[in-house]
């Protein structure tokens, strides 16, 4: 399968959103049709191995630049003052735009509608990598931007949201000895390793910091370093973008605000969308913030379950594949897939709060 071009949407005031697309799947009627939203540093291309294997678990798969990656839009200056003036609508428009962007796909490409219980497949799901989340989660939150026309188009098509690695914020601990090269000031290569590494937590984990392996000593080369080709790295590689995501990691402003929208997803009762259902896919070989953020969101969703304190909430589904790092689209990418697809064609009624995988590879 040849890769794809970008393509190029103008979606709203003049915004244009660039993506991957696989193309609907030839002679299905019910196929999903997922939206990913990459994160920091590794753009849209970063997530390309996946795409040969979309059309076999019947999976349309449109990737999409984030903006101020290649292809899509820039902030404004103007844009960018709000991530620390006004965090508030800077990602209340983040969640407009990707919900137009759903819109567009849903109103001008071919979209499989789901059956009404939902109990089949079609429909529309977005999943948000790492820091993708922090962008693509805002679409779950009521939002005074978006026009109820495009709340009630999506409604019967937009079945699922997948965080894939952690949640929008980053569960910074306060501990100055907890590492994370780019706080700690040690580049973006030295990101790039790190990130792709695969990580020896104990298991169990007690949930004391200092008992999780903070800079990747499983003795497993980093996908980045063993896997890639020169080519690959250029391509899937952009810091065009590190002056929005950057900001959005540092500033404590911004990330209140993106811990407030992670709980109120996670934890509370939906304004939106509210038959939508919601997979957590973890791997237990990833970096610490990620260990971190399953474990807090997982023990107290699990705390909700058990008093009978979830029954008006979205189902959440915690999945932890062991072995997997925050790379298993790259290392991994048939047998992540597989998972995927398994995923969207489970019951909405056979939903638990943690489940865990044997390993991928």
């Amino acid at each position: 399968m040849s890769l794809p071009e970008l393509i190029v949407a103008n979606i709203s005031n003049g915004i244009e959103m660039a993506y991957l697309d696989s193309g609907p799947v030839p002679d299905s009627n019910d196929f999903v049709t997922m939206v990913w939203v990459h994160g920091l540093f590794f753009n849209a291309y970063s997530i390309e191995r996946l795409l040969p294997f979309a059309h076999q678990s019947n999976i349309r798969l449109i990737i999409v630049m984030r903006r101020d990656y290649p292809g899509s839009s820039r902030y404004t200056d103007e844009e960018m003052a709000l991530v620390t003036e006004n965090p508030e609508l800077f990602f209340n428009r983040a969640g407009a735009l990707y919900l137009q962007f759903l819109h567009h796909i849903l109103k001008n490409t071919p979209v499989c509608k789901p059956s009404m219980d939902r109990s089949r497949g079609g429909g529309i799901c977005l999943a948000g990598w790492s820091l993708g989340n922090s962008f693509a989660t805002w679409a779950l939150c009521e939002n005074k931007l978006v026009d109820r026309k495009v709340y009630d188009d999506l409604e019967p098509y937009f079945t699922t949201y997948i965080f894939i690695g952690k949640p929008a914020f980053v569960l910074w601990p306060g501990d100055e000895d907890a590492y994370e090269p780019i706080r700690a000031g040690d580049g973006m290569e030295a990101f790039r390793l790190w990130i792709t590494s695969y990580f020896n937590h104990p298991s169990p984990w007690d949930g004391t910091l200092a008992t999780l392996d903070q800079r990747g000593t499983s003795g497993r080369k980093p996908s980045s370093s063993s896997t890639w080709t020169d080519a690959e790295i250029e391509r899937w590689l952009s810091d065009s973008g590190l002056r929005s995501d950057g900001l959005v990691i540092t500033n404590d402003v911004s990330q209140s605000h993106l811990k407030k929208m992670s709980t109120e997803i996670l934890l509370g009762r939906p304004k939106v969308f509210p038959r939508l259902r919601i997979e957590y896919i973890f791997g237990s070989a990833a970096p610490w913030p990620s260990v971190l953020a399953f474990d807090t969101f997982s023990t107290k969703r699990t705390e909700l379950n058990r008093k009978g304190d979830d029954t008006n909430l979205r189902p959440v589904k915690f999945t932890l594949v062991q072995g997997g790092n925050h790379f298993m689209h790259t290392d991994a990418p048939e047998s992540f897939m597989k998972l995927l697809k398994t995923s969207l064609e489970e019951q909405p009624n056979a939903y638990t709060i943690l489940h865990t995988t044997p390993p991928l590879f």
